[in-house]
């Protein structure tokens, strides 16, 4: 998680994820993961790691300490939990190094030309 936090603090200058997680400021902490995810496939890229777990232990941390802070009854609770449905749907499916699809097969060698 502290990659997380440092990835906020750098979008934002400061560290301000835990206040965005209780204020359930929803499209702020969407802009957060976007540019989480983006850093992580650039380092999967150049690393040629797999950056999976952190990736989904980043959107599991945040939707559910949204779910804590939206533990309450009434229309609070009712708003966190649509934005925690809506933070899993967009992002649980998206791993930050996507396999790239392999080349295509081919019937025929690739045609050389001989010389002359």
């Amino acid at each position: 998680m502290d990659r997380l936090y440092q990835a906020v603090q750098g979008q934002h200058g400061t560290d301000c994820l835990d206040r965005l997680i209780a204020e359930a400021d929803g499209d702020a902490l969407e802009d957060c993961l976007v540019g989480f995810l983006a850093q992580l496939r650039k380092e999967a890229v150049i690393e040629k790691v797999d950056k999976s777990f952190t990736w989904t232990s980043a959107v599991s941390f945040v939707t559910d300490m949204l779910r804590y802070a939206g533990n309450t009854s009434g229309a609070r609770a009712a708003a966190v939990e649509a934005k925690v449905l809506r933070l899993e749907t967009l992002y649980r499916q998206l791993v930050p190094n996507p396999e790239t699809p392999p080349p295509p097969i081919r019937a025929l060698p690739p045609r050389h030309r001989r010389p002359v």
